[in-house]
């Protein structure tokens, strides 16, 4: 649909120069004492007494009740991540669960289940981890069987919306967007990428992109199943009752589970240092790591209480203490971190900033300080003290409860064993300074560690090479969408010739859709928050010709590859825009017999660029991604650029769905139009006629 609205905003993806706060300065707090420390690492958990029952599908409730509040909180745990994100649509975990959060089984919109937990008092949130996603809600007690109906609906017959995938996406974007907004974020980023590869630094617009309903079905399909998801539920209510309502709900329920990935281990090799360059930055940010254990793994507490031992500059305690209070001019911060989950190995890290000046010595005095841990040259009242930092952290993370019983969960699906957050605590409190002396002179090998800095080096009194060579420049730029990108080995060619093959078969076969000499199509819908009714004549020859009837009168475009005008009210005839003129030349692309057949065009280019995704490209740089119905091989939807009036670049998304056969050739009812994630148009084709001989005299007859 050529579209003739408003002028649409530029593309917010598309990458501006970095520009990142300074750090904020933090509050002064009192240091933590190692004796108060050390009493909390010797209180330990209190028993949760949850009740765990199972329905008669194997569907696991964990159930605590606790009279003392009247609300009701817990979590969906599905025991599916990122880590089983296709490559090709990073991002799909989270995009999911949140668009499950929303879909209501009942058929009513994902508004309108809000509008129901905003009635019984509550309140339902989503997000997906490496290894599980979760999905929490929190409510007053006496409508919980309200919510408890909701989140059985959900799980058995979700309404999966557009909408809502729409703004998953959108919380996304954003958070692609200020991954370099703040220099401990950037600082930390830069550092999961070289310790972990550019597959493992999160979804990109483009995977984003490639994620639509069809995805979403699968994931819910593979991983929402009884055996594969458990409720945890913490408040006032009674657990038999609520069993017995989840299993006139649920009972029934037989969803599959599909297989769980297994992460790849391997760490990138130390290539030098990552320096980025940050022109207008007011202060500078450095970090070192590497990876370390998992969750699962037998040197978790340890990992612990080695970042315990480094410690931080805020509220103050550890080497980084004592490094910043005997470097003052250095205006020095930092922490020692480790953060890990059950599907990968850890991340163990030390991150930090410093004034402008002083980044390559705050990082040269921090590694210095890790070489005294290392040799275990240290006291043991410190690592005493350490223990209790470590026991204290580790607390903080089940201040919850349903926290902890999500912990455990996860942990007994991945095989780590049951009450592991107490089993971790336990070894805390039980660790000797030997054992992790043996941790520490394996993961505090300086060799080992990637370093970054981000700053400007102009300002730094010793350049980042004095530390370490080769010093590698990284770019801090957001990557901007790539809907063209094509790839070009024979695999993905060869793969792309197979699948363009099978839509051409869905299509109704190539022998028909190449005998198709021209189309005379009729739809109407609204575009641009204006209603129409356009018809489209297209011929063979390469000549398309469109009329709308709009509320300001009629409007024709014709073109014909190279003649190409703009007719209105009165018979007035204007040449198009340079914009307009890109629009016309992606319309007369992906007419869907020419489209279809871009085999038989030596000028048009065809490959896979993921499971069931096509990308078409063609001469002056238009082109689309092509996502096929894995069932039925029939496009589902397009991805594709175009240009406002001012020409500046938008991206489109179009939704084809209710195909009908007209004279032997498939053609899609429904088109929703989404530019820049925002829904701008859907029409509803009324009639498509086939080889109806057009006249191309009439066909470009101007108004």
């Amino acid at each position: 649909m050529i579209r003739w609205g408003l002028v649409l905003a530029a593309a917010a993806a598309f990458a501006q120069p970095v520009r990142v706060a300074p750090p904020k300065p933090k509050p002064r707090v009192a240091p933590v004492a190692a004796p108060a420390a050390a009493v909390v690492a010797q209180r330990g958990f209190t028993a949760l007494n949850a009740e765990v029952s199972t329905l008669s599908n194997g569907f696991r409730i964990l159930a605590r009740r606790d009279s003392r509040t009247p609300w009701v909180s817990g979590a969906v745990v599905i025991h599916a991540g990122a880590a089983q994100d296709p490559a090709d649509r990073a991002g799909l975990a989270d995009i999911a669960v949140r668009s499950l959060r929303l879909a209501a089984g009942s058929g009513e919109p994902g508004q309108a289940l809000n509008r129901v937990l905003e009635q019984a008092g509550s309140e339902i949130s989503a997000q997906a981890f490496q290894d599980h996603s979760v999905i929490r809600f929190r409510g007053v007690s006496d409508q919980f069987a309200v919510v408890a109906g909701e989140i059985a609906r959900m799980l058995t017959a979700p309404a999966i919306e557009q909408e809502a995938i729409d703004a998953a996406r959108a919380v996304l974007r954003n958070q692609i967007g200020a991954r370099y907004l703040a220099l401990d974020a950037a600082t930390a980023f830069q550092l999961r990428q070289a310790a972990f590869g550019a597959a493992h630094s999160g979804p990109g617009y483009e995977s984003l992109s490639n994620i639509g309903p069809e995805d979403v079905r699968e994931f819910h399909r593979r991983h929402v199943g009884p055996a594969n998801v458990v409720l945890a539920v913490n408040g006032d209510f009674d657990p038999a009752a609520v069993r017995n309502q989840l299993e006139k709900l649920l009972g029934g329920w037989r969803g599959a589970a599909g297989p769980r990935t297994a992460p790849k281990r391997e760490e990138p090799a130390v290539q030098g240092l990552i320096l980025g360059e940050l022109q207008q930055a007011a202060a500078a940010g450095f970090a070192l790591g590497r990876q370390g254990p998992g969750l699962g793994d037998a040197g978790a507490a340890h990992a612990l209480i080695l970042a315990a031992l480094v410690g931080n500059t805020h509220p103050g305690a550890g080497r980084l203490k004592e490094l910043s209070a005997a470097n003052k001019s250095w205006a020095l911060y930092g922490e020692g971190s480790w953060e890990a989950g059950f599907a990968e190995p850890g991340l163990w890290m030390v991150r930090g900033g410093s004034d402008p000046s002083y980044p390559t010595e705050a990082l040269q005095a921090v590694i210095r300080e890790l070489g005294v841990i290392q040799k275990d040259g240290y006291s043991g009242a410190d690592f005493e003290a350490a223990k209790g930092r470590a026991a204290a952290r580790w607390l903080s993370r089940f201040l919850n409860p349903v926290d902890r019983m999500i912990h455990d969960e996860v942990a007994r699906k991945a095989g780590a064993g049951e009450g592991h957050a107490a089993a971790v605590l336990n070894t805390i409190r039980a660790a000797n300074r030997t054992e992790t002396a043996k941790l520490a002179q394996v993961m505090l090998d300086p060799a080992r560690f990637h370093l970054v800095v981000l700053g400007n080096s102009t300002l730094m009194s010793n350049p980042p090479s004095t530390l370490r060579e080769p010093v590698l420049k990284a770019d801090l730029t957001i990557p901007a969408p790539k809907p063209l990108e094509i790839r070009t080995d024979a695999a993905s060619l060869e793969e792309g010739k197979k699948l363009l093959a099978r839509m051409r078969q869905a299509l109704g076969g190539e022998e028909r859709l190449a005998a198709v000499e021209d189309l005379h199509i009729v739809s109407e819908g609204e575009s641009d928050d204006a209603l129409l009714k356009v018809t489209d004549r297209w011929l063979k020859a390469g000549v398309l010709r469109q009329d709308q009837e709009t509320p300001r009168g009629p409007l024709s475009v014709f073109y014909d590859g190279g003649v190409a005008w703009v007719g209105s009210r009165g018979g007035v005839v204007r040449p198009v825009s340079a914009s307009l003129l890109y629009q016309l030349r992606t319309e007369l692309f992906r007419v869907l017999p020419v489209l279809a057949l871009s085999n038989r065009d030596p000028k048009r280019m065809v490959s896979q660029a993921g499971a069931n995704i096509l990308v078409v490209t063609g001469e002056h740089g238009v082109g689309t991604r092509i996502f096929l119905d894995e069932a039925t091989g029939l496009p589902v939807r397009l991805y594709f650029q175009s240009r406002t009036r001012s020409g500046t670049p938008s991206n489109i998304e179009e939704t084809w769905s209710e195909w009908k056969e007209w004279e032997g050739i498939k053609y899609p009812g429904v088109i929703v139009t989404r530019t820049d994630g925002r829904k701008t148009g859907e029409m509803k084709v009324l009639s498509v006629k086939v080889n109806s001989k057009l006249n191309r005299a009439e066909v470009e007859a101007k108004p």
